[in-house]
């Protein structure tokens, strides 16, 4: 009898363990080994916002831990020359000269990131 609750013991860690590394392996193949990267970037430096290197959809994408980006983004868009519009949902509209370009934000993938998009990739947000 006690050899039988000794493999019970043992077999239920054993699958504890199991589905505790299957959990973690679906969570980095669900984000992604580079963005893994960038959010173990985000937490060991200084860096405040890093750029995702995705070019299938041509605009820029990066990653910060900031919670509030909006006068990050306003600040950064300034520096360029682009000019603050208007605020709708989580898209900011800049313009520059004869151009317009949305900066969206998105909680990614987690509550503790948040994806920036900045259409056609016409600046660099990254520090």
């Amino acid at each position: 009898m006690n050899k039988r609750w000794k493999r019970i013991l043992f077999g239920s860690i054993g699958l504890v363990f199991v589905m505790f590394v299957i959990n973690i392996a679906l969570y980095i193949h669900s984000i992604g080994w580079n963005h893994i990267k960038l959010m173990y970037s985000l937490h060991t430096t200084d860096k405040s916002v890093v750029k995702i290197d995705d070019p299938s959809n041509g605009h820029g994408l990066y990653l910060t831990k900031i919670r509030q980006p909006a006068e990050m983004i306003k600040e950064r868009m300034q520096r360029e020359d682009w000019h603050y519009v208007m605020q709708e949902g989580s898209g900011y509209f800049f313009e520059k000269d004869d151009q317009d370009v949305v900066v969206t934000t998105k909680i990614w993938p987690n509550r503790y990131f948040v994806r920036i998009s900045v259409q056609h990739d016409v600046v660099n947000l990254a520090d």
